[in-house]
């Protein structure tokens, strides 16, 4: 098993009242690495995932986790409980609302001896947030305890794509709304342990995951704004390197690999604010856009990488087919083998 990381170190400095937060990364060599201590948390968009899948990709999917390992798992574009357990175990607990009119749920599975305590709840669900949240992608937040009475404040998310209509410019839009709202949401809380987790469809130098960052909701990405620091993204460390967590498997097909891709965080900078066909007029597609935030008091607790999940399970077979009626039903006109479009991303804590 591979898993790739970067260790973030951090630097709290005083200036201006305000704690600066400096970042430093560095990408494992190793192999292998050891099997993990303390609680594991991780995020996987699972693509359409759905009650019908081929028994090839529930057999990769099955593969993956076992190899991550994780106790806390955010999965997006989710069909049902049901279709998560073709390859969760009994010994996975799963919240989600599972409505049968969607297709492309939230859940939050864990692993006892975490208990939960809060939730599922959806947040911002009402039409009236249909511009921020659109249609199955509404905020997914639940509560876990840990056997040393900690509170972990889960928040899964997956963001409005940068697809369709309008371009980046157009969508990044619905995707500031979202975490201005997301913001609101947290500071409303005030919890200590906050995990903010899922897809972004931005990476960590884009406005909607700054604005996280810097508790500022005015925020600019791809510039430093001295505001807070708010939050946390562990992914941070490996974008600034290029790594990528989605749309590798053209690249890969089924062997082992770095998922590095040279020049893809200067491909995205690039096209920031402007209108342009996502992802028809890029130089490099992939990008690193699975995201895990956390609030400061987590970033004391982390131990070892936080990274990318890189083994072949990840990234072998064959893709599905997908597509949608004129009334806007899901047809799954073919089942392929591949687990995902995406691949997991993760990180450690020492919390007890």
């Amino acid at each position: 098993m591979r898993l790739r990381g970067a260790a973030a170190y951090i630097t709290p400095l005083i200036a201006a009242g305000a704690m600066i937060a400096v970042l430093q990364s560095k990408c494992g060599t190793q192999p292998e690495v050891a099997p993990k201590k303390g609680l594991r948390i991780a995020a996987y968009n699972l693509d359409w995932m759905n009650e019908g899948i081929s028994f090839a990709r529930e057999g990769h999917l099955r593969s993956v986790v076992k190899n991550l390992n994780p106790d806390i798992l955010a999965l997006e574009e989710v069909q049902s409980k049901r279709s998560l357990r073709r390859f969760l175990g009994n010994e996975w607990k799963i919240c989600m609302i599972d409505d049968p009119k969607e297709d492309q749920e939230m859940a939050i599975a864990y692993r006892e001896p975490l208990r939960l305590i809060e939730g599922p709840t959806l947040l911002f669900s009402g039409p009236q947030f249909d511009n921020a949240f659109p249609a199955r992608r509404d905020l997914l937040r639940a509560v876990l305890q840990t056997p040393g009475r900690n509170r972990l404040e889960i928040y899964a998310v997956h963001m409005k794509s940068r697809g369709g209509p309008g371009g980046r410019r157009s969508t990044d839009r619905a995707r500031i709304k979202a975490a201005q709202l997301l913001l609101g949401e947290i500071r409303k809380r005030n919890a200590s342990n906050v995990v903010v987790l899922g897809d972004f469809n931005d990476t960590p130098d884009d406005v909607s995951v700054t604005i996280l960052e810097t508790g500022n909701p005015g925020a600019a990405g791809g510039m430093v704004d001295k505001t807070g620091p708010f939050l946390f993204d562990l992914m941070a460390g490996l974008n600034a390197r290029d790594f990528v967590s989605q749309g590798v498997r053209d690249l890969y097909r089924g062997v082992s690999f770095e998922p590095q891709i040279r020049g893809a965080r200067e491909e995205n900078d690039k096209w920031r604010g402007k209108d342009y066909k996502f992802p028809d007029d890029l130089a490099i597609v992939q990008a690193l856009f699975d995201q895990i935030l956390v609030s400061p008091a987590l970033v004391e607790e982390q131990i070892g990488d936080a990274g990318i999940y890189c083994e072949k399970d990840a990234v072998k077979g064959d893709v599905s087919s997908v597509n949608k009626t004129s009334r806007g039903a899901t047809v799954y006109e073919s089942q392929g083998s591949l687990a995902s479009d995406h691949l997991p991303v993760y990180a450690d804590f020492a919390l007890k």
